[in-house]
């Protein structure tokens, strides 16, 4: 396979930033609370951690409006290829935050050069509406639930491996780098 970049869309979190690592280090900081991140077996795990549902709210909170001051990490090798597809023209990040700002703001500070399309739906299932009108077919995400909206809408989701996708069943195609997802790309 060998995707077109004007074809292709991204993730924001948990597929070019490693979010929920840094969720995981803000709960311990924040209230002692550890978490096992290569343990985390749902995507909705909000239920399933020993921090008071309050708590757990706040510092989603703090990370969808307050990442880009928080340390938040790029995952390895997102930087460099969303670099060399911005060279080829914006690239279109997807986020399901209900902002924009702090995700371009993120982006602006470790790639200044490179040109972005940001939009945030809201909503994991309002990214197929955005992903048509922009005439994408591919797009890389962690969440399984919005890989098979995408799959039954006739767009070809690719999953980031995560912990929380590993063990469940799926027909779509993985990725666990982002060198892989660049030997993907048509360069």
């Amino acid at each position: 396979m060998q995707i077109e970049p004007k074809l292709l869309a991204f993730d924001f979190d948990g597929v070019i930033a490693d979010t929920f690592k840094l969720f995981v280090k803000l709960a311990h900081e924040s209230y002692g609370v550890v978490i096992d991140y290569d343990t985390i077996e749902d995507y909705e795990f909000i239920d399933a951690l020993d921090l008071p549902r309050a708590e757990t709210l706040a510092l989603i909170d703090e990370l969808t409006y307050r990442s880009h001051e928080l340390g938040l990490e790029p995952l390895d090798g997102a930087l460099e290829t969303l670099g060399r597809l911005s060279a080829r023209g914006p690239q279109l990040i997807v986020t399901a935050r209900p902002v924009s700002e702090p995700v371009a703001i993120w982006l602006k500070e470790r790639l200044p050069q490179a040109e972005f399309v940001i939009e945030a739906t809201g909503s994991p299932t309002a990214k197929l509406a955005v992903l048509k009108q922009h005439g994408i077919r591919y797009f890389v995400d962690d969440r399984l639930d919005t890989c098979a909206q995408l799959s039954d809408s006739g767009l070809t989701p690719l999953v980031f491996e995560q912990p929380w996708n590993r063990e469940k069943p799926h027909d779509f195609l993985k990725v666990s780098s982002w060198r892989e997802i660049a030997e993907l790309i048509n360069w």
